[in-house]
């Protein structure tokens, strides 16, 4: 019954129209040269131009004092080696493993 009707096309307001056209992109180079035309004519205060890079300095520096201080002996990870002159590059992959940290518990779970 209503399989072969095509389907009823949706009312859109002008207004909805409007909004839904396409707004032409400038060019790459342009917006490279010249920056994104919706911030043309904008100007940012000293605050604003000092809050984007002091916050990136923050987070560098936590993650430079967390990195420096963090136990490095503990780790698991396998030693990266560069090859040298005096060992071939098969023998590189040879290497064994560190042995895993062993915790020693008691039996109410403490180390000892």
């Amino acid at each position: 019954s209503g399989r072969g009707k095509k389907k009823e096309e949706e009312y859109i307001s002008p207004i909805e129209a409007k909004l839904r056209q396409k707004k032409p992109l400038p060019s790459v180079q342009e917006m490279l040269i010249n920056g994104a035309p919706e911030d043309e004519g904008k100007k940012l205060t000293f605050l604003e131009s000092l809050v984007g890079p002091g916050l990136l300095l923050i987070v560098f520096v936590v993650s430079l004092v967390i990195f420096h201080n963090a136990p490095h002996s503990k780790s698991n990870h396998k030693k990266i080696t560069l090859p040298s002159r005096n060992r071939p590059m098969h023998q590189m992959h040879q290497q064994q493993p560190p042995e895993p940290t062993k915790i020693n518990l008691d039996n109410d779970g403490n180390e000892f």
